[in-house]
């Protein structure tokens, strides 16, 4: 069996929202985040994903857990970033805040990582 693509999958949560892109292909919401790329740290390419992706300055990254979806192998890190609004970049179409209560279609590692006790964004999924 193949080994699953390592994904760096970030978590900014400002004023009780948390941070979701939209990516230009794909109709539902995720987490921000993408591919580690050959020799680098998962660290690493959280940062350069948060750059090309929502513009974002980086204040400090934390790694919280990892998380095994049907298609990904998410290294979960908490950013913490400067106070500016994020600009969609990359192959982003969207970003929005999300409060964890609105209605929307998201990918399926989404609920599961925001609803881990390392994060407790969202209530544990029973």
């Amino acid at each position: 069996m193949a080994e699953k693509p390592r994904r760096a999958t970030l978590v900014i949560i400002r004023n009780n929202r948390v941070l979701l892109a939209r990516d230009d292909t794909l109709n539902f919401w995720n987490l921000p985040g993408g591919r580690s790329e050959a020799g680098e740290t998962d660290g690493t390419a959280a940062a350069r994903e948060l750059d090309e992706e929502t513009a974002l300055k980086l204040l400090s990254l934390e790694y919280l857990l990892e998380h095994e979806s049907d298609v990904r192998h998410h290294r979960v890190f908490r950013i913490t970033v400067n106070d500016a609004e994020p600009s969609p970049g990359n192959e982003i179409e969207a970003l929005k805040w999300w409060d964890g209560r609105e209605p929307i279609k998201q990918a399926s590692s989404v609920t599961p990582v925001l609803s881990h006790p390392a994060i407790a964004f969202l209530p544990p999924n029973d």
